[in-house]
């Protein structure tokens, strides 16, 4: 079976090695590790991935924040394996929000129900 999802992993750390062992079981997906740094002009092919996974404890997030740009459809993940915590990015545009729909976006983050799919 060919991977429909390509999975960066970003930088060379135990949690992301480990993260990618567990990955390259599944042949519906394509790991890359990639180690840091990068030069964003290296980046070219940043359309062509579906997930980008980082170590928080050695990338800011701000340093992915490039690929977001690159690429709206791309999900970012940042992990920090020291605290057990894990951060989500996505570039999701809405557009033509009316103000009941952004109040609706708010309410349903507050209540921790965060869906940007039932807006529409």
């Amino acid at each position: 079976m060919k991977a429909s999802k390509r999975i960066v992993l970003y930088g060379n750390t135990v949690i992301l090695g480990t993260i990618g062992a567990s990955l390259r079981r599944f042949s519906e997906y394509e790991v890359v590790t990639l180690k840091l740094p990068q030069k964003k002009s290296q980046w070219l092919g940043s359309t062509m991935i579906d997930i980008l996974i980082f170590d928080l404890q050695k990338t800011r997030p701000e340093e992915v924040m490039y690929f977001l740009k690159a690429n709206s459809a791309l999900l970012l993940i940042g992990i920090d394996p020291d605290v057990n915590n894990i951060q989500l990015w996505s570039g999701r545009l809405l557009g033509d929000l009316s103000s009941q729909d952004l109040l609706k976006l708010l309410n349903n983050q507050a209540e921790g129900k965060y869906s940007m799919n039932s807006l529409k």
